[in-house]
């Protein structure tokens, strides 16, 4: 009986300090003497309010968003995201193919349905969707990243090396891509590479777990068992 008292208690508290959360927020960047805000502030509070998991919060806020912003595309695709939340992969599937018919020409939303097609693992279509993003509005090194990714994956490695190439030179910073260069140079067995490569991700970001573990396989197959060990001790797995 103690221990469901304590963590009604427990649970209690917890749900007070997001309230109180939530309630901070809102004082902070709420104005009461507007009745619509900007469109920053639809746009802060409404993936401030996913991110709490303040869901209905959410919803009320987007939809005022869009009575003041009804043709703005990031006002508007805050609603999928509000669905990727609930977990409603296909409702989000669903939302943005609509929007694609009304709005043909907007890479935004190529690139959000690209996510829900992973999810649903419509792979064709997530293909399709990189493909026309990236046409749309060229130079978007996430974009390029994951078309890589996609043909990395499926080992078509001279269509990995263009797509992730590409990537890097539109950000040289982003550690995802590289990293997936340095596994590119890993499947094709030219490990000294690998090693250029991983070390160059690791350099900008030396408390990623996933560049450790694919630097560790590359010291494996380089000889240095003991530094591939070392790697992997660095490695940490989400519980």
């Amino acid at each position: 009986m103690k221990k469901r008292i304590g963590f009604v208690i427990i649970l209690t508290l917890v749900l007070s300090l997001s309230y109180s959360e939530i309630k901070a927020f809102e004082l902070e960047i709420d104005d009461p003497n507007i009745k619509y805000q900007s469109k920053e502030y639809y746009l802060i509070t409404v993936k401030k309010y996913i991110d709490l998991g303040f869901i209905d919060n959410a919803e009320r806020d987007q939809n005022e968003a869009v009575t003041k912003y009804p043709n703005d595309i990031d006002i508007i695709l805050l609603y999928g995201d509000i669905l990727y939340a609930k977990g409603n992969s296909k409702g989000e599937y669903d939302y943005y193919t609509a929007l694609i018919s009304k709005y043909p020409n907007e890479a935004k939303i190529y690139e959000k349905r690209s996510y829900a097609d992973l999810d649903l693992k419509k792979d064709k279509q997530y293909l399709e969707d990189l493909v026309m993003t990236d046409k749309l509005s060229p130079g978007n090194a996430r974009v390029l990243g994951n078309i890589g990714l996609y043909y990395l994956n499926l080992q078509d490695f001279e269509k990995a090396k263009i797509y992730l190439l590409k990537s890097y030179e539109c950000d040289k910073k982003m550690t995802s891509t590289i990293n997936n260069i340095a596994s590119l140079y890993y499947y094709k067995n030219e490990y000294g590479l690998a090693l250029e490569w991983i070390n160059m991700s690791l350099a900008i970001n030396d408390q990623n777990s996933y560049s450790y573990r694919i630097r560790s396989y590359i010291y494996k197959k380089l000889g240095r068992d003991k530094e591939s060990q070392e790697d992997l001790a660095k490695v940490k797995y989400e519980k």
